[in-house]
């Protein structure tokens, strides 16, 4: 008999089915024990903690109706119909064929409701706080022929359901009419039942009366009538892969007058009805055995158990979790989590490996990696947390100097156009607070720079809760032409021109290799000032002036160089003293330090400090003022390496103002300090 079995194994790769022609003994052996007191059961379902029954039953009327009842761990408690069921659409139905999903949160049945796709059809109802749900016709299987009985695998992928066969044989086809089969259907990746098939005519070899699927998914327990209709016999069958199957076995031997049907495997139990067969209507008794061969019980499971809730507010959400096969990616179950308690439930198979995705398309994603091959310890967190809310900071920068900005962030919704404001949270950093689910146009401004965008995408799967995002923006410039030349002959000179930016650390630099006839153009920042020097041409001094484009309105700046020849003038910028004092205020050294690199680049050079007042004040005053304030430039320049012979001072006080004193802009004019050539080798004729 081995032999032959490997023989029939080795055969299968040539054959759609596998066939192992071995067969085993009955595995129920001694007595069974009565469950519940009902005596008028046509069939039920039983959860996997063999706690909760859901019965048809038939009442006074003969209308078959479904029931439930618990057991409180002493007895079964009174079994009360599921009235939404048993009067939806009226009450002149017949409901029978209940089966639980594994998780107990979906109870499949068929029933005859009006209106539905004829006959007999299988409806579906999902657990709430209040109770069952109103009754929903199960898409895609049903037909205008009687589908009853459904059986569905843990995480419903696949339906097992009695439909009848019909044969092309006419006169085999009026025999068998009443005849029927066992079908299954798989969803499809879009989760769409495909055409229901029938299983093997292995399985199909006679008048099949119920069925059902263990936790397994690959065991189905069924009852078979003979073609005489006078003896049943319950069975099982072992799914190998696709429509293979081991060859079925009986799991009961006939007992004379009564029939056992209905089987349930739940805790290493068998449960199923134990009729007399004489009845008219066939009903019956409850009853259980204890199955001993290990043939016929379903593969070992392992459960996980959970709750997924919102990570904010900790409150349970409804969520998607799928199970996937690692290698193929083929789905082979979809749950989905308890919308007001959280709780869900996987079944899955020990031995083997799986990928769970949790999806909520409002949420975060999840994904977990189960691997059950070297332990059957639950592997899934006791809590899954999902968010529905990212937070996006968004760094906005200088994109040439990489300098933060203070400027404004703003995301827009794609879907409704509906704006969020981000909030300042450090130098150049804002914050965004963005729902899942939609994509967004996130924008930065600032002042004096061009906005700068990026699509966020937020919908699909999202896993992470905070994202980090750079947003540089240029700013906006300015071609500024600049003429350098000679300030008495106008002819064109080549210099260097140094730029530096008073409102961020920002240079720009002229060379003199890139002036063609004194003229060279520089992009400057618009609405910035600027510290302009000009210097680099032998014989002449340097020149300094503030280039102020938030208030010019020019794109060209005119400079007229001053050569060094006896008696030159140079006015020094931004040398700024205490009130009524000498000390020279810090600001004042970078003009300063212009001084001293042309006093070492022109060494021969003697020139006077002249220091100028306006007319506020005594003038007396104004001269000690001014003198003092001339002697404490030349002992700066002094300090910084120039010998005291070459540097001389003199204070004017206000004998020698440039424009009227009438004003406080042309007052601030004529405080100043200059620079006279007095003597130098390099005089120009």
């Amino acid at each position: 008999m081995n032999f032959l079995c490997r023989k029939v194994r080795l055969m299968a790769s040539m054959f759609s089915i596998l066939l192992c022609f071995e067969t085993y003994a009955a595995d129920i052996s001694g007595t069974f024990d009565k469950v519940g007191t009902w005596e008028n059961v046509v069939d039920f379902s039983i959860n996997r903690s063999e706690n909760h029954l859901v019965m048809t039953l038939v009442n006074a009327a003969g209308r078959t109706m479904l029931y439930e009842s618990f057991f409180s761990g002493s007895q079964w408690s009174e079994a009360e119909p599921i009235g939404i069921i048993n009067r939806h659409a009226g009450d002149t139905a017949s409901v029978g064929g209940a089966f639980m999903s594994d998780n107990e949160r979906r109870l499949y049945f068929h029933a005859n409701y009006p209106g539905g796709a004829g006959g007999f059809d299988i409806y579906y109802s999902d657990k709430q706080p209040e109770g069952w749900s109103e009754p929903q016709l199960l898409d895609g299987i049903n037909t205008a022929e009687n589908e009853t009985y459904p059986a569905l695998i843990p995480g419903d992928e696949t339906i097992y359901f009695l439909k009848h066969q019909k044969n092309n044989d006419p006169k085999i086809e009026k025999k068998d009419a009443d005849k029927m089969s066992i079908y299954t259907s798989d969803r499809d990746p879009h989760g769409t039942w495909k055409e229901p098939q029938p299983v093997d005519n292995v399985i199909n070899s006679g008048y099949m009366q119920d069925v059902t699927v263990a936790s397994d998914a690959r065991t189905v327990y069924y009852t078979i009538r003979s073609e005489r209709k006078e003896t049943t016999q319950m069975m099982f069958a072992r799914l190998l892969w696709s429509n293979s199957w081991l060859l079925p076995s009986s799991l009961t031997q006939n007992e004379s007058g009564y029939d056992f049907y209905s089987p349930r495997y739940a805790g290493k139990w068998l449960y199923f009805v134990h009729a007399n067969n004489k009845k008219q209507l066939r009903q019956g008794r409850i009853a259980r055995m204890r199955m001993t061969g290990k043939e016929s019980m379903p593969r070992t499971v392992v459960t996980e158990k959970g709750n997924i809730q919102t990570l904010a507010s900790h409150k349970p959400i409804a969520a998607d979790v799928t199970v996937y096969n690692p290698t193929t990616l083929k789905v082979l179950g979809r749950y989905q989590s308890d919308q007001w308690e959280g709780g869900y439930d996987l079944t899955n198979t020990s031995g083997s490996q799986y990928i769970v995705d949790v999806r909520n398309p409002d949420y975060s994603f999840a994904s977990y990696m189960l691997d059950y091959r070297n332990s059957s310890k639950p592997e899934m967190p006791d809590v899954i947390e999902l968010f529905d809310t990212v937070q996006l900071s968004v760094s906005v920068y200088d994109s040439e100097i990489f300098r933060p900005l203070d400027g404004e962030v703003i995301a827009v919704r794609t879907s409704d156009k509906s704006v969020f404001h981000a909030q300042a949270h450090a130098d150049g950093k804002y914050l965004l607070a963005l729902p899942l689910g939609s994509n967004y146009d996130i924008a930065a401004t600032a002042k004096g720079f061009a906005e700068n965008k990026f699509l966020f995408k937020l919908e699909g799967d999202i896993v992470f809760s905070y994202f980090e995002r750079n947003l540089p923006l240029e700013p906006f410039k300015r071609d500024i032409k600049v003429n350098v030349c000679d300030v008495e002959t106008k002819k064109p000179l080549a210099a260097h021109v140094f730029f530096d930016n008073r409102n961020r650390e920002e240079e720009c630099i002229i060379e003199p290799s890139q002036m063609i006839n004194g003229q060279a153009v520089v992009k400057l920042r618009d609405n910035d000032q600027y510290d302009m020097t000009v210097d680099g041409v032998d014989g002449y001094a340097f020149h300094n002036g503030i280039i102020d484009l938030k208030k010019q309105n020019t794109d060209e700046i005119a400079v007229e160089l001053v050569p060094l020849k006896i008696n030159a003038s140079l006015q020094l910028y931004n040398i700024n003293f205490a009130t009524g004092s000498a000390e020279i205020m810090p600001d004042s050294y970078f003009e300063l330090d212009r001084v001293v690199q042309l006093m070492h680049d022109n060494p021969d050079l003697i020139i006077e400090i002249s220091a100028h007042t306006d007319n506020v004040g005594n003038a007396d005053y104004n001269i000690i003022l001014s003198e003092r304030r001339a002697q404490s430039v030349v002992n700066y320049i002094v300090e910084s390496g120039i010998p005291q012979s070459r540097l001389q001072s003199k204070g004017y006080g206000m004998s020698k103002p440039l424009v009227p004193n009438d004003s406080e802009e042309n007052r601030a004019i004529n405080r100043r300090v200059e620079f006279v050539v007095l003597a130098t080798k390099n005089i120009q004729q």
